[in-house]
């Protein structure tokens, strides 16, 4: 089990590398991260080096096993496929969600999936 999140400064994104990456992506954009850290149901994702997002997870799955299996998939270190959903200049947040291929694979109900 992951132990929960806890940030600090190696998983804040950068003010210029935020404002970057802002003006180069939109929300709807998917985009390939990498999970750095994850606890207490969502998992924070690297999408550019120095520019980190966050993908809530924990009321998405109906069924324990499933988010069991999800967070042992996603591992700090594992790539991720996530859709940009919020950027926030303000307060130079991130939030994102399952892209939608990947979302499909987690949080259809069993029997159901398609590979």
């Amino acid at each position: 089990m992951m132990k929960p999140f806890e940030p600090d400064e190696s998983s804040r994104s950068h003010p210029e590398t935020w404002q970057r990456f802002a003006r180069l992506q939109q929300v709807g954009t998917e985009v390939t991260g990498r999970v750095i850290a994850g606890g207490d149901g969502a998992l924070r994702v690297e999408l550019a080096p120095g520019f980190v997002g966050t993908l809530r997870y924990r009321h998405s799955f109906a069924r324990p096993l499933d988010l069991r299996d999800f967070v042992v998939a996603h591992r700090p270190g594992q790539s991720i496929r996530v859709r940009i959903r919020r950027l926030a200049e303000a307060t130079q947040e991130c939030e994102l969600r399952l892209a939608d291929a990947l979302a499909r694979q987690w949080l259809e109900p069993r029997g159901r999936r398609t590979n």
